[in-house]
C-alpha cells in the first residue's frame, strides 16, 4: 500500500506545473483528487504498518503555523476568507506529511523530481503554443492556460536546480543531456510570460551552474556550452520583442517606478500591520483588510508582507523560526546537496517577493523535499569518488550500464 500511496504522490507531483490548465468549475484540480487518493492510500499503508516515521522538528514548525493561521479566525476581519485559507494551508501540509512518510530515500526523491520536470514540459509546450497561436493571457504575455504568467514563470523557475541535480546524479550523459535542454525551455517559457519577477529567479535559479561546473564532467560542460548558444539564438529570432523590452525595463522599476503599483499595495498594507502589529488581519485576510484604501481589495502580491499583516509579529516569528529551522537542515548537508537546495530557497524567495505565494503548492513542494533530503542517506549516483581513482570510477560506470 506504501508503494501505491507513492505512485499516486507522483501524479500529484507531476500535475502540480499545470494543474490549473484542467480546473472544473467547481475549482477541484486533477492535483486535488489524486491527492486525497494519495493520502488516503498513506494513511491506510500508516495503519497497515502500525507507526509512522518520526517528523522532524520542522514538521512541527509547519504544524504550530497553521494551527496560529487557524486561531487567528477569532480576530480575523474577513473569518470566511481565513477559514478557507487554513484549510488550504492544512492540505498543503498533509502534502509535506505525504512525502516524509512515502518518500524516505534519495532515490525516491528524486523520482519526484523527474515528477515535476515532466510536468514542466507539459507547461511549456502549453505556453508555447499560446504563443505560436497568438493567444496571450495579458497583452504580449503568453502563458499555459488558466495560468497567472508571473504564477507560472516562478513555478517553473523551481524546477531549474531540480533539473540540474538529476542532470548530475545521472550517468548517462544522453539522459542529462535532456536535462540541459529542458532547463533551457524553462527559459524560453518564462521570456514568453514576459514575467520581470520571474525573470530575476531565473537568474537566481541559474547560479547552480557556475557553482557546481567544477563537478561536471569535460563531454557535459561542451554540451552546456553549446546549447548554451543554441539557446540564445533561438531567444534573439523568436522571442517577442516586445516580451524583451518589458524584462528590461527591471532595473527601472526598482529605481524609479511602482512595480506595477506594488510599491503602493505596500505602503497600503504596512499601514494595516501598525493598526494590527500583534496578532495581524487574520490568515488570507489582507485582501479585505485593505480594501477601505484600495477599491475592490487586492493580495500583497509579497508573501512576506503578507504574513506581516496577517499574521503580526507572532505569526511572523514563527514564519522566521520555520525559514531558520530550513536554513540549518541545509547548512549541515555535504556540499553538492547544499548548493542545490541554498539556490532552490534563494531563487523561489525572490520570486515570492513580488507575489502571494503562501496557499500555493511548489514551496510546500520544496519544504517537503528538503526534508527527505537532509535525512537520506546519501547513495551511489550521489557519491563523487577521489580524481585519482578515475580508472575505478569508469569501470564502476562501465558496469553499472
Amino acid at each position: 500500500m506504501r508503494t501505491v500511496a507513492f505512485y499516486l504522490l507522483w501524479l500529484v507531483v507531476f500535475s502540480i506545473p499545470w494543474e490549473a490548465s484542467m480546473m472544473w468549475e467547481d475549482g477541484t484540480t486533477v492535483g486535488r483528487m489524486t491527492g486525497y487518493m494519495a493520502l488516503g492510500a498513506g494513511l491506510l499503508a500508516v495503519a497497515l504498518r502500525g507507526s509512522i516515521r518520526p517528523p522532524t522538528v520542522s514538521h512541527f514548525l509547519l504544524l504550530g503555523f497553521i494551527v496560529y493561521s487557524g486561531l487567528s479566525i477569532v480576530w480575523s476581519v474577513d473569518p470566511a476568507l481565513t477559514l478557507q485559507g487554513a484549510e488550504a494551508r492544512l492540505r498543503l501540509f498533509g502534502m509535506v506529511l505525504l512525502v516524509w512518510e512515502v518518500a524516505s530515500e534519495s532515490s525516491h526523491l528524486r523520482s519526484l523530481m523527474r515528477a515535476y520536470v515532466l510536468g514542466g514540459c507539459i507547461a511549456i509546450v502549453s505556453t508555447v503554443q499560446g504563443f505560436l497561436s497568438g493567444q496571450s493571457v495579458h497583452y504580449q504575455r503568453y502563458a499555459a492556460e488558466g495560468f497567472d504568467p508571473n504564477d507560472l514563470a516562478l513555478a517553473l523557475v523551481v524546477s531549474i536546480p531540480m533539473a540540474w541535480f538529476l542532470a548530475t546524479a545521472t550517468r548517462r550523459t544522453w539522459a542529462a543531456s535532456l536535462y540541459y535542454v529542458y532547463i533551457g525551455a524553462v527559459i524560453f517559457a518564462i521570456l514568453l510570460t514576459s514575467s520581470r519577477g520571474g525573470a530575476i529567479a531565473a537568474a537566481v535559479s541559474l547560479l547552480i551552474v557556475p557553482l557546481t561546473w567544477g563537478r561536471q564532467k569535460r563531454s557535459r560542460k561542451f554540451i552546456v556550452a553549446a546549447l548554451v548558444f543554441a539557446a540564445i539564438s533561438v531567444g534573439l529570432k523568436y522571442v517577442p520583442e516586445e516580451s524583451l523590452a518589458r524584462i528590461s525595463t527591471t532595473s527601472g522599476e526598482f529605481r524609479q517606478g511602482t512595480l506595477d503599483e506594488r510599491t503602493f499595495i505596500w505602503g497600503v498594507g504596512l499601514a494595516k500591520f501598525a493598526d494590527h502589529p500583534l496578532l495581524g488581519v487574520g490568515g488570507s485576510a489582507f485582501r479585505t483588510a485593505v480594501s477601505d484604501d484600495i477599491p475592490g481589495g487586492m493580495v500583497a502580491h509579497n508573501t512576506f508582507l503578507s504574513v506581516l499583516v496577517e499574521y503580526g509579529v507572532i505569526g511572523s516569528v514563527l514564519f522566521l523560526l520555520i525559514l531558520i529551522e530550513l536554513f540549518l537542515l541545509i547548512w549541515q548537508m555535504p556540499a553538492n546537496r547544499r548548493t542545490v537546495w541554498v539556490i532552490s530557497f534563494m531563487a523561489l524567495g525572490v520570486g515570492m517577493f513580488a507575489l502571494s505565494w503562501l496557499e500555493y503548492k511548489p514551496p510546500w513542494l520544496l519544504i517537503s523535499f528538503l526534508l527527505v533530503h537532509a535525512s537520506a542517506p546519501a547513495d551511489k549516483l550521489e557519491v563523487r569518488k577521489p580524481k585519482r581513482a578515475m580508472t575505478f570510477v569508469a569501470a564502476e560506470g562501465l558496469c553499472a550500464q
